[in-house]
């Protein structure tokens, strides 16, 4: 380029107005982490703790197959009994301290109704019941897929024994039993349980 033209002002440097204060890097943001450390394990604590009662609930319910619902198929069943069994509903859960709560509704072929429940453990000891035919059950487990159970009648002649097997799926179980009735009478029955 050339000189600068006569009469015109040379510009010079900094242009009026301008700064040469260098320009500031701005900070890049960065995401903060909830929590302290603290905060992190209690949660990563709680998180483990609820993992592994979830699978234990799961392990639960896959070995203890009669939990539920359970309604008797009266066309699938048999029994020499005069009086026979109309219909019964059977459900079963499982209490805070590991016992079974049994709740029984059932219904006679005379049309006797009985409602009643049983709390017991599968260990082989002595349990009370009310509102049943029986007042007095001992269960014990065969294995996974199957169980056992004596009712008596105190102070009666009462007293069955019935071997529970379920199926494969553990939608079914047959329930078999042998023994004597509140009239003293020899009985068998092969009664089967539909889950619900």
């Amino acid at each position: 380029f050339g000189p600068p033209s006569v009469g015109v002002k040379s510009r010079t440097w900094p242009i009026e107005g301008m700064s040469l204060a260098p320009p500031q890097r701005v900070a890049s943001a960065t995401r903060a982490t909830p929590g302290t450390h603290e905060e992190r394990d209690t949660m990563k604590r709680t998180a483990l703790v609820v993992l592994v009662a979830l699978l234990a609930s799961v392990q639960m319910y896959a070995a203890d197959p009669w939990l539920g619902t359970w309604k008797f198929n009266p066309v699938k069943s048999k029994s020499t009994t005069s009086n026979a069994l109309k219909s019964r509903t059977d459900t079963f859960e499982l209490t805070a301290d590991g016992s079974i709560k049994l709740s029984r509704t059932e219904v006679r072929a005379d049309g006797t109704t009985y409602k009643g429940s049983s709390t017991y453990k599968m260990d082989g000891k002595e349990y009370k019941a009310t509102g049943l035919q029986w007042d007095t059950i001992v269960a014990k487990r065969l294995s996974d897929s199957s169980y056992q159970t004596v009712t008596t009648k105190k102070g009666g002649p009462y007293n069955q024994t019935t071997t529970n097997v379920f199926s494969a799926d553990g939608r079914t179980k047959t329930a078999t039993t042998k023994g004597t009735d509140s009239n003293g009478k020899m009985i068998e029955s092969t009664y089967v349980y539909e889950k619900q």
